[in-house]
């Protein structure tokens, strides 16, 4: 059993596709935009390319103002880039979907002593506002997100500055959980920390592993793995 767990947040326990689907859907529709699944998918894309590059360092705010204007040259529309991204981070803020059994899982473990922290690439403000909207807030020890600390994952300082921070966490006690191969899983590794890794199958990527990596299929399944 762990004694310590870093959840990611977004898809693992707050239910972010959900809400940035109805989000990019409204903005596509506010500028006349008629293939819907086409700019959903378009903006996809866009969005992966920009988290890939936060990821590596980046700066993400200049990314995040452009991301609209890239998508909407894709269908020869000149758009106020910055006035989408801000009402876009307004819907993101309000979304207080959670994935399911979120509540359930984290009071489970809660019950069983189960020392529990937020580790997430994303915004502080929106990130604390979201999980407070949803309820989850006051299940976490700390919450930590890349924007304060400075560096994301899967860079191995995000890693560091939380268990600088947090002592008692150490990689022996401590397991990451998360959806992302690339920030959750590798960035568990680059830490020496085991991880648990939510995916709706099993297909792992060919790597080397030097530390352990669990699978599960949904929240169930992890508090499993997390209680063993």
């Amino acid at each position: 059993m762990y004694q310590n767990v870093l959840f990611d947040l977004d898809d693992t326990l707050l239910d972010f596709q959900s809400g940035q689907q109805a989000g990019i859907t409204k903005i596509l529709q506010s500028q006349g935009v008629q293939d819907i699944e086409r700019g959903l998918a378009a903006f996809k894309q866009i969005n992966q390319h920009v988290w890939q590059q936060i990821e590596q360092g980046a700066d993400r705010q200049p990314l995040f103002d452009q991301r609209f204007n890239d998508l909407f040259a894709q269908f020869d529309k000149q758009v106020d880039g910055l006035a989408l991204q801000q009402w876009y981070a307004k819907m993101e803020a309000a979304n207080y979907h959670t994935m399911p059994d979120a509540h359930a899982i984290l009071q489970q473990l809660s019950n069983n002593g189960v020392h529990i922290y937020a580790a997430s690439n994303g915004e502080t403000g929106m990130q604390q506002q979201r999980l407070s909207g949803a309820g989850l807030l006051n299940y976490f020890d700390a919450v930590f997100i890349s924007e304060e600390l400075g560096v994301a994952k899967p860079d191995p300082r995000f890693f560091e500055q939380i268990m600088a921070t947090c002592p008692a966490l150490t990689c022996k006690n401590t397991v990451m959980v998360g959806d992302s191969w690339q920030s959750d899983v590798r960035g568990a590794q680059n830490a020496g920390l085991d991880c648990i890794w939510i995916t709706p199958n099993d297909q792992v990527p060919s790597a080397k592993f030097d530390y352990q990596i669990k699978i599960a299929h949904d929240l169930k399944q992890a508090v499993q793995l997390i209680l063993k």
